[in-house]
């Protein structure tokens, strides 16, 4: 994988943000938000999903398994609370 593939995955995400982006935009804040554009924006944040993990792991040399999403994600154990 080389600069120019990540380079193009990046531009990809930032065209596809800039798509929500404007989809929001576009409806009234005083309206609820209309089912296709809830749509619109769904699918394009699962294609961001899909994008940024294929750019991670294009970037990394690491694949994409389950294990190597989760280690992505914040760590869910709440913390202790303090003894004063």
């Amino acid at each position: 994988m080389d600069t120019s593939t990540v380079s193009n995955i990046a531009t990809e995400i930032q065209n596809d943000a800039n798509l929500v982006l404007e989809t929001i935009e576009g409806v009234d804040p005083a309206l609820a938000l209309p089912v296709d554009a809830a749509e619109t924006i769904v699918n394009v944040f699962g294609g961001l999903i899909n994008k940024a993990l294929a750019g991670w792991s294009a970037a990394s040399g690491i694949p994409i398994t389950q294990a190597s999403v989760l280690a992505l994600l914040p760590d869910n154990t709440p913390l202790v609370a303090p003894t004063k």
